[in-house]
């Protein structure tokens, strides 16, 4: 007999070989079994849609692995959107992995509250576990609330899938994810947040080829001011959207090589209009901003070098 799953998990998956299985079977050990996971094999070039195609299996019949050519996570996580049969949606990276109650928790919460968002939190791998934050508001919370204390990952949410009907992520972009979660929490009546590590996030993506990428670089500012415009529209918490965007702005300039195109032009205008050190600033961008305060030049300089070297 038919049963419709209650929830359907979408894994993006492209060339992560020696990280899916652990993926996979930490879906696999969920306590709410009645979900679906919808791998979407993004043209794999190494062994990973053979291996998602390991678990299609009479013994997990809620498992699908979809192969297409590669059109990036976006286009990923869109398609595995229109493929979920279920009411709820959740995603998850396929170098990442997840709790055993990473389903069940968020979804007896969402009944809990009647939510259509539930927000929850992430640990890093076991070497960088950072200390879970008491001060969270926890039960039913607003929008700015939600902005400020959730982060802009996909993956730390339960959705009801119609939240979807007008939002996609966009194709073609990375940080696809800073384009798309504040639209979709704005689509939410009621949205809970609980004090829960659920997800554990493999931070691999911080080599010095993404880093200093003009792509990613590009995309993250791009994003950033995407956000900033959307949440002042949303009537959203544009302090915490402003101190955001000065972040990506002065990033941008210190790992991009200036070439007085618009985005430059648009970085440094926001850069140079910093009053107070925004919050989340590291150590870096602070020692950035005090020398672009002095001297432009210099800073132009120093980070024209410095691309060069880690782009050889």
């Amino acid at each position: 007999m038919y049963e419709k799953p209650i929830i359907s998990v979408i894994v993006p998956v492209y060339n992560v070989k020696p990280y899916l299985r652990r993926c996979l079977n930490s879906l696999k050990r969920q306590t709410q079994k009645q979900i679906e996971v919808i791998c979407i094999d993004d043209g794999s070039t190494d062994e990973s849609g053979a291996i998602a195609d390991e678990y299609i299996s009479a013994e997990w019949p809620k498992f699908r692995c979809i192969h297409t050519e590669n059109h990036g996570l976006s286009a990923a996580r869109n398609r595995g959107i229109d493929e979920a049969e279920a009411d709820w949606v959740m995603f998850v990276d396929s170098d990442d992995w997840v709790h055993k109650d990473y389903c069940r928790i968020p979804y007896e919460t969402a009944l809990q509250y009647d939510a259509d968002l539930v927000i929850f939190d992430n640990a890093y791998d076991h070497n960088r576990n950072i200390p879970r934050d008491q001060n969270v508001p926890l039960g039913i919370i607003d929008y700015c609330t939600a902005i400020r204390t959730g982060g802009n990952a996909a993956w730390r949410r339960l959705y009801k899938k119609e939240l979807f009907a007008s939002v996609r992520f966009p194709e073609g972009r990375i940080f696809e994810d800073i384009f798309t979660t504040y639209k979709v929490t704005h689509e939410a009546k009621r949205i809970a947040r609980i004090n829960w590590r659920l997800y554990y996030y493999t931070d691999r993506r911080t080599s010095l080829s993404h880093v200093f990428s003009e792509k990613n670089q590009r995309d993250r500012l791009l994003a950033a001011m995407d956000r900033y415009k959307g949440l002042k529209a949303y009537g959203g918490p544009e302090d915490e959207a402003l101190a955001y965007l000065q972040v990506c702005a002065i990033r941008f300039l210190t790992h991009t090589i200036p070439n007085g195109d618009s985005l430059h032009k648009k970085a440094e205008k926001i850069v140079g209009s910093i009053k107070e050190i925004p919050g989340g600033m590291t150590s870096k961008q602070k020692l950035a901003l005090a020398v672009w305060r002095k001297s432009p030049r210099l800073l132009n300089i120093l980070v024209t070098a410095v691309v060069k070297l880690y782009s050889r």
